[in-house]
């Protein structure tokens, strides 16, 4: 490729691209490196850094940098996938997308699993946990939506190794910038919309549209969209879709084509009863929360708009496990502990989903550890507070990630919202006291971390897991 082809601006200088990095650390001399301050800011020194390593030409958005090497742009993720998309243009037969606030990444956990079991491994997801294939993690992505030269490899690989079906959890930042431009997806499904990621989107109607190009822009005209129609914020999208002609799948626990009701709860899961069309099935699953009834509705979905049978299907759902960090269940080896769950919910909404799915599985009180991060939206600090101090019956704000905030002041906004909450800044303090307290009849939900394995403290990254220190405390291990 030229850099005229690949520069979107009309340029005197020309020459044969090599490579295209979006990385400094990578750059060789002839490269061109892509650099967009709207993912990391601060980058004159990544520029710099490129320039002195030899880079043939810098495409960014920054336009203070006096070089005559550098090409600025609105959107330099367009250009890397611009070069993504040519160097890597295989991808895998049967690929969806799955967007939304909440539930991307059971939905894509769920479709993994039941398409794996009917094309015998031949199926995998990407998102925020990481890559996974069979139930296996075989790689991780740095991003839910990895960057465009990242994600068009692996769609690649995933092709060349003969992975089929695939499933990827498509963020709003990834949307916005344009990096999933070029998938060739079947079908693509919308969960939800409730306030995130103010900082980079500035209001609901630019973070709305940035999920909705999932459908107005990649979905093709023959695709499906499956849609969870019981959310209201969904009915845009399906005018949008009706417009252009397209498949549209409904799904729920109601009034939907595909429901999934459930009929019974437990305290390690529930049954649910799977419809649609003439098909019924009842099936008992480990999974906690109302809200996952939605999630797998979504995933089977999407597995009938890439054709898979419906006996397939059912076959598939009855090997599903609970999503890792997503209301997973810590196992206990005591009959007098409480029922421990960690959970990834960090917004308010996802926060309440939670507190309220898990109300018809409490005999006893409901516990909650929670806390917000730094350096990140700020509004929703005592929102979380005050979901907690309404639907908990027990609350201790801890840290969750402070980053280079004062942790004792991202405490006291969210106890703000929740004045009848504990504070208690340590983490695993926090968590043994929840445990220690509570009864054989209680639930003790950890929010806000779920499958991660660190705890961000100014410019370092602890370790710390949930789920490890709730099994060592439950089951009087040493930490």
């Amino acid at each position: 490729m030229k850099f005229s082809e690949l520069y979107p601006h009309p340029t005197i200088i020309d020459f044969e691209v090599k490579n295209v990095v979006d990385d400094s650390r990578q750059v060789t001399s002839g490269d061109v490196f892509v650099f967009d301050e709207r993912i990391i800011p601060g980058g004159e020194k990544f520029i710099q850094d490129a320039l002195d390593k030899g880079a043939d030409a810098v495409i960014t958005n920054i336009g203070t940098i006096d070089s005559d090497k550098v090409y600025v742009v609105d959107n330099p993720s367009e250009v890397l996938t611009k070069w993504a998309v040519q160097q890597y243009p295989k991808q895998p037969k049967h690929l969806v997308a799955v967007t939304g606030t909440n539930g991307k990444t059971s939905v894509a956990w769920f479709f993994q699993t039941i398409a794996s079991y009917a094309s015998k491994g031949k199926s995998a997801s990407f998102g925020t946990l990481g890559i996974y294939q069979n139930n296996k993690k075989v790689g991780d992505t740095g991003y839910t939506t990895p960057t465009a030269l990242r994600l068009h490899k692996e769609l690649h690989d995933f092709s060349e190794k003969g992975v089929d079906y695939v499933c990827m959890e498509a963020s709003s930042h990834a949307l916005a910038l344009g990096r999933m431009d070029g998938c060739k997806i079947q079908a693509a499904a919308f969960t939800n919309l409730t306030p995130d990621h103010g900082d980079f989107h500035g209001d609901m109607d630019t973070y709305f549209a940035a999920k909705a190009r999932l459908f107005t822009d990649i979905l093709p005209d023959t695709g499906t969209a499956v849609l969870n129609i019981q959310k209201m914020e969904t009915w845009p999208l399906s005018a949008m879709c009706k417009e252009r002609n397209m498949d549209i799948l409904t799904v729920g626990t109601g009034n939907a084509e595909l429901a999934v009701v459930p009929t019974a709860y437990r305290a390690d899961g529930m049954v649910v009863d799977i419809r649609f069309d003439q098909y019924h099935e009842e099936v008992s699953l480990p999974l906690l929360g109302v809200f996952q009834a939605e999630n797998l509705a979504t995933a089977i979905g999407l597995c009938l708009a890439v054709g898979l049978e419906w006996s397939q299907i059912i076959a598939g759902v009855k090997q599903i496990t609970s999503v890792p960090g997503r209301m997973e269940v810590v196992p206990a080896q005591s009959q007098t502990a409480p029922t421990v769950l960690v959970d990834y919910a960090h917004t308010p909404d996802a926060l309440e989903r939670a507190l309220q799915s898990l109300k018809p599985n409490v005999v006893g009180k409901l516990w909650c550890v929670f806390g917000c991060g730094g350096n990140r939206d700020t509004a929703k600090r005592p929102l979380m507070g005050a979901v907690v101090q309404k639907l908990a019956d027990f609350a201790i704000v801890t840290d969750d990630n402070p980053r280079n905030e004062a942790a004792d002041g991202i405490r006291k906004e969210v106890m703000e919202g929740c004045p009848k909450a504990e504070n208690i800044g340590d983490r695993r303090q926090a968590i043994a006291h929840a445990i220690e307290h509570a009864g054989p009849d209680d639930v003790v939900l950890i929010a806000g971390k779920g499958h991660e394995t660190g705890q961000i403290v100014a410019d370092k990254i602890l370790p710390f897991d949930d789920r490890n220190v709730a099994y060592t405390i439950l089951n009087g291990e040493q930490a």
